[in-house]
């Protein structure tokens, strides 16, 4: 897999690949810099949009390192339901569609979520196997 190999560092989970946090910050800030250049508190919901769906992992994350146990191996269904929600780009892009009209923090929000989907649509790979993965 060509990103495994460019970014040797990244972690492997059962799935695919899980992109670090910093490259979904990185491009959650480019979007709301380039796209929302003068209000930062839509600059700051862009980022907060494109980290959002992976929130629930952290929190799984830090309940298995509390208790002892290999992180995001054994996933409740919960977890599973909540973060196919969460990745869902049909979803995000409807909602975006539908704040376009009205702007501000919200949209920002939308643009940062349909971001991380679509760059998480580029990076994994698994079982399943994802719409653009390069397996």
């Amino acid at each position: 897999m060509l990103t495994s190999r460019v970014f040797p560092h990244h972690s492997r989970i059962p799935g695919g690949l899980f992109l670090q946090t910093y490259t979904h910050l990185s491009l959650g800030a480019a979007m709301g810099a380039t796209g929302f250049a003068h209000e930062p508190w839509s600059q700051a919901a862009c980022v907060a949009g494109a980290v959002a769906p992976d929130l629930c992992l952290a929190f799984q994350y830090g309940l298995d390192l509390l208790r002892h146990r290999p992180p995001l191996v054994d996933q409740p269904r919960w977890l599973i339901v909540f973060k196919e929600v969460a990745h869902s780009l049909p979803l995000w892009a409807v909602a975006l569609l539908f704040c376009l009209n009205y702007g501000g923090i919200f949209q920002a929000f939308c643009v940062g979520m349909v971001s991380h989907v679509l760059i998480d649509g580029f990076t994994h790979a698994g079982a399943g196997g994802m719409v653009f993965a390069d397996d």
